[in-house]
């Protein structure tokens, strides 16, 4: 008798188109397990932000590369537009004084902590969106809306910092897999 075993092919990757967000599974583990991955919407601001802007080949070490040298002013003004708020309010959120996003503006370029906090509101942003089921006018009225849960504070003024942006994350996983606190 032979001991050979058939091995077996890897199973490659399905991809399949729902809404305008995209489900990706993949076969991992000794026992042929599948996870399944929900990627962000292909038209999020995380993608105008950093993809088309900051990394075009969508590569996360360039992404990253990118923060740390700072982005360009105009994703504040991206990030207003998508807010549906003035720069002034952006600068608030982002704990940026107005002098000195005039100053950034002059300049041309973000410093690297305030880089990253423009990332943390468009992450936010997106799970809004994906909460909603890509409404994304529903997403910004909700962010912008004040909740007993949060102190009476509206989501993106309590992710004026990383553990406020945290909570409200925890908060939009809760409400999407219906864990009412």
């Amino acid at each position: 008798m032979s001991t050979e075993r058939k091995q077996e092919k890897p199973r490659k990757v399905a991809k399949k188109t729902v809404r305008h967000f995209h489900t990706i599974e993949r076969k991992t583990g000794k026992l042929g397990m599948l996870e399944k991955f929900v990627a962000r919407p292909r038209d999020s601001l995380y993608e105008k932000l950093y993809l088309r802007i900051a990394a075009p080949d969508g590569n996360q070490l360039a992404i990253i590369g990118n923060l740390r040298s700072g982005l360009a002013f105009h994703t504040i003004d991206a990030l207003a537009e998508a807010y549906d708020a003035s720069r002034k309010d952006i600068a608030l959120v982002l704990s940026i004084p107005v002098s000195t996003l005039s100053r950034r503006k002059k300049e041309g370029r973000l410093q690297p902590d305030e880089s990253d906090r423009v990332a943390r509101l468009a992450r936010l942003k997106d799970a809004a969106v994906e909460m909603m089921n890509g409404d994304n006018d529903a997403a910004v009225q909700w962010l912008k809306t004040p909740l007993h849960i949060l102190n009476d504070e509206s989501p993106l003024t309590h992710a004026s910092s990383e553990i406020g942006a945290r909570e409200v994350e925890d908060l939009i996983i809760r409400i999407q897999h219906g864990v009412f606190s």
